[in-house]
């Protein structure tokens, strides 16, 4: 029997050997979604890991990250409201990363959520933070996503980001040591922490005024962590 195994080795060996030779090595794993893939769209929309930003509801994400986000309302007298989803660590391509998604609603709406909140706390951000109805929690599911916020495990480093991203069209030092670099056409802000995690944000290009607008404010990226 073990005669046998080494014949057929033998035989085996040379011919994989050969067929190596002949196709080449194996193909690389190829990556979708990956940060630095963002396409911009005629109507000024963008879209980022699968995500078309203004059309994709809530739902979607959660479909395709198979968990149920920390849906919540946030106040502040300084940022007005904000319908912010929190799906914690989630995979994409290869990188994990924190994952958070601002949705679409419309004063109205958001009023009434926080009308009809069940719970609200103060965070550490100054906001209070509400906690939808069971109602409304069903019925934000409905909503597309506008913004979101991407908090990689890796630190970037400046050569790998001129390398992924290309040159930013701007670039803000803060004094706190955060620096921002700013891609309007992508709709993209990238901010350097060294206190703490980098950050990625994105935004439909036809609105990145606006989220330059809360940069410029003093609003940090980072405040939309829970």
């Amino acid at each position: 029997m073990f005669k046998k195994i080494l014949l057929t080795l033998t035989v085996a060996i040379p011919f994989f050997g050969l067929a190596f030779l002949l196709t080449g090595s194996p193909p690389r794993t190829h990556y979708d979604n990956l940060p630095w893939d963002v396409e911009v769209h005629a109507d000024g929309t963008s879209s980022v890991f699968g995500i078309h930003l203004e059309q994709t509801p809530l739902s979607e994400l959660r479909e395709r990250f198979m968990v149920f986000p920390s849906l919540a309302l946030f106040q502040s007298r300084k940022d007005g409201q904000s319908l912010e989803a929190y799906f914690g660590p989630v995979k994409l391509g290869p990188f994990e990363a924190n994952f958070l998604a601002v949705l679409a609603a419309d004063e109205q709406t958001l009023a009434g959520f926080a009308e009809r909140a069940v719970h609200g706390k103060a965070t550490p951000s100054g906001a209070r933070r509400l906690e939808l109805s069971e109602n409304d929690t069903r019925a934000a599911l409905a909503l597309p996503v506008v913004e979101i916020t991407y908090v990689p495990r890796a630190r970037y480093d400046e050569d790998s980001v001129l390398a992924r991203f290309g040159e930013p069209a701007r670039r803000l030092p803060m004094d706190d040591g955060r620096r921002y670099w700013l891609y309007p056409e992508q709709g993209l802000v990238l901010m350097f922490n060294r206190r703490g995690r980098d950050v990625l944000h994105y935004v439909a290009p036809a609105r990145f005024d606006e989220a330059q607008g809360r940069i410029l404010a003093g609003e940090g990226l980072d405040r939309m962590l829970p």
